[in-house]
C-alpha cells in the first residue's frame, strides 16, 4: 500500500504531468486587449504558429475576436461531421506546418484578416499593427491608421 500511494503522487510528479497547463499570460492578456480595443468586432485571427496550444482559444474566449482555426476547437468534430470537414480543411490549409506564409493576400483569400506571430518572425508583406514581447499582430489588408502598440510587455 506504501508503495502504490507514493507511485500515486510520484509518477505524476516525475513525469511533469500537468492537470491545470497555465494558459493566461500578461502578453496574451494584452493581445486580447489589444484586438478587443483597436480591432473590428467581425475581425478573423490566425495563429499559424500555435499548432496544438491553448493560446488562439484564450485569445478568442478574452478578445471576442473570431479565430480561423486552431488545435482545440478541432476536439468538436466528433460533435459535428461538417464542422470536422471545415475544420480539418482549414488546418491543413494554414496551420499544419507551424510556418506562416509570407504572403498576407493568401490569407485575406481565406477571410483571415490579422495574423499572430511569435515575436522575432516577420511577415514581410503583411502591415504589422501591434508588437509586444511575445507576439507581433500583421493586418492582411491595408489599415488606414495604425493601432501599433507600445514594444515591450
Amino acid at each position: 500500500p506504501l508503495f502504490a500511494t507514493l507511485s500515486f503522487f510520484l509518477l505524476p510528479a516525475l513525469g511533469g504531468v500537468k492537470n491545470y497547463p497555465v494558459v493566461r499570460t500578461p502578453s496574451l492578456d494584452d493581445l486580447s486587449t489589444f484586438a478587443r480595443l483597436h480591432t473590428p468586432k467581425d475581425a478573423v485571427f490566425l495563429f499559424p504558429q500555435a499548432l496544438k496550444g491553448l493560446a488562439p482559444g484564450m485569445f478568442r474566449a478574452d478578445s471576442y475576436r473570431c479565430v480561423y482555426v486552431d488545435w482545440k476547437t478541432g476536439g468538436q468534430v466528433n460533435y459535428f461531421r461538417d464542422l470536422g470537414i471545415e475544420w480539418w480543411k482549414r488546418w491543413r490549409e494554414t496551420m499544419q506546418s507551424g510556418v506562416a506564409d509570407p504572403n498576407p493576400d493568401r490569407y485575406r483569400s481565406l477571410g483571415i484578416d490579422f495574423i499572430v506571430l511569435k515575436t522575432g518572425s516577420e511577415m514581410p508583406g503583411g502591415t504589422e499593427v501591434y508588437r509586444k514581447a511575445k507576439y507581433v499582430v500583421y493586418a492582411t489588408r491595408k489599415a488606414s491608421t495604425s493601432a501599433r502598440e507600445g514594444t515591450d510587455d
